[in-house]
């Protein structure tokens, strides 16, 4: 699962026809923070290209797929 297709689904949550339900708000929230935290580590990535070109390549996509596989987990266990 790619960074940019999780995201696309914690956008899709963003507009949940369950909102007003105290559960669903908590999961609301919960997947409203992974999503800044994708973005904000995404940011952080695309900003330090000197960085990243000293790192290599595996490195970058395991530390991605971390973030990535936690935010699919937060998704998977909402469904």
């Amino acid at each position: 699962m790619s960074t940019q297709s999780v995201l696309d689904r914690l956008s899709a949550w963003d507009h949940t026809p369950h909102e007003g339900d105290p559960m669903v708000d908590c999961l609301l929230d919960d997947v409203a923070l992974a999503k800044a935290e994708i973005e904000r580590l995404q940011a952080i990535i695309d900003s330090r290209p000197a960085i990243n070109a000293g790192l290599p390549g595996t490195y970058i996509r395991w530390s991605r797929s971390i973030y990535v596989m936690e935010a699919a987990h937060v998704l998977e266990t909402a469904q």
